[in-house]
């Protein structure tokens, strides 16, 4: 069962040093039910490297999830 009971978004930045593809599986492993994202040219300052695509992500999230 997963830890969250909320859905749930994942957004990590794809060459993030601080939530690795390691820590992104292990997080996936914990909590199945949660959605996740990678962002291409981004690292662990998503939202900041990457605004336009977060925004969209986060849009897509919410419409899917209310």
């Amino acid at each position: 069962a997963s830890l969250l009971r909320q859905p749930t978004l994942v957004i990590r930045g794809e060459t993030s040093n601080t939530f690795t593809a390691e820590s992104e599986k292990a997080f996936k492993k914990a909590n199945p039910s949660a959605s996740f994202a990678v962002v291409k040219n981004a690292g662990h300052l998503v939202p900041q490297e990457q605004p336009d695509e977060t925004g969209r992500i986060i849009a897509d999230f919410l419409k899917s999830n209310t």
